[in-house]
């Protein structure tokens, strides 16, 4: 039966794993492997004796000295008395003692039918990219399905941000200052920037196996497609003075190339909360390269050259998130 995870509100540091039978006994121990049949475990105080195997078909939960819970059976039904003997005053105790696990698992029960309802996973965080020799820094934002068996991780995801200014070049622009229709004052000012810019953005469906590392700690690997979209950007600085715009300067003007791209993912989740995260993850992908052609402005009568760009094919990402599942 599969195992199904709930965090508890409680920390426990420094004690030791709980395996509970269907015979009702309390085994204090050092769980060292859960595999698909078996559970391997040390006594708790002899974790230098020898190593033992229980089947799980004989266990009801292992509490974990986190706090987390592994669910595999219920209590075994106590055999009823025969009818020849008179019960004594300590046999309704004995009862109510043998009752207790089954109220815990009923409680157990509860909480992982709240588990099973969180389908989804929000995170979003920081994520620099580098496609060739250029590197772009920005966010990403992950929106994620999960299905019942928890084993699978269907994702949307959208990453961008900004990437490389190259200085193109100066210019040089005149202050008129009149009075009464009369020129008062001329002033040249020579401070106007001209810059090139590039951004990034891509949009990548995913889809990856998860592995459980620890109770807390989750492996994921999988393949992604999408689509890179790079965008340049020519920009000034300044474009107006004291409130009134300098004339001359031409409006600012973008170029977009889109390219699809494969990639693979992995990753590691940390679940640091009840319901909240950390995950980092670490991408690489593969598009057709992309070519900015070479491009000339006039500012103010001054001619001004774009070279042209050529960006690789061979992206490599590092995203850091926080994320919260519902």
């Amino acid at each position: 039966m599969s195992a199904i995870y709930f965090i508890t509100l409680t920390c426990a540091c420094f004690a030791q794993d709980i395996i509970l039978t269907k015979d009702s006994r309390k085994i204090e121990a050092k769980v060292t492997e859960v595999n698909i049949e078996n559970v391997k475990y040390k006594i708790f105080n002899h974790q230098d004796g020898p190593l033992y195997t229980i089947p799980k078909s004989d266990i009801v939960t292992i509490t974990y000295q986190n706090g987390l819970v592994d669910t595999f059976g219920s209590v075994s039904p106590t055999p009823p008395a025969p009818a020849q003997t008179t019960a004594t005053p300590a046999q309704p105790a004995r009862n109510q003692a043998q009752a207790t696990p089954v109220s815990a698992q009923k409680t157990v029960l509860t909480l992982i039918e709240f588990e099973k309802n969180r389908k989804f996973q929000l995170s979003l965080g920081f994520s620099p990219f580098v496609l060739g020799d250029d590197a772009f820094f920005g966010g990403n934002l992950l929106f994620g399905y999960l299905p019942p068996s928890k084993k699978h991780l269907f994702a949307v995801e959208f990453s961008g941000g900004g990437g490389i200014s190259d200085k193109i070049g100066s210019y040089s622009y005149t202050i008129t200052t009149t009075s009464g229709g009369k020129v008062v004052s001329t002033e040249t000012k020579s401070d106007g920037k001209v810059s090139y810019e590039y951004t990034h953005s891509e949009f990548l469906f995913s889809w990856n196996m998860l592995f459980n590392i620890s109770a807390k700690w989750k492996f994921r690997v999988g393949p992604g497609l999408g689509v890179l979209s790079i965008s340049g950007k020519d920009s000034y600085s300044p474009t107006t003075y004291s409130g009134v715009k300098i004339e001359g300067i031409p409006e600012s003007q973008s170029v977009s190339e889109q390219a699809a791209m494969i990639g693979v993912n992995a990753g590691l989740t940390c679940n640091f909360a009840k319901r909240w995260f950390l995950d980092m993850n670490y991408r690489l992908s593969v598009s057709s390269g992309m070519d900015f052609k070479e491009r000339n402005l006039t500012i103010l009568g001054r001619k001004f050259n774009i070279e042209s760009k050529e960006f690789g094919s061979i992206g490599n990402r590092i995203s850091l998130s926080v994320g919260w599942r519902f």
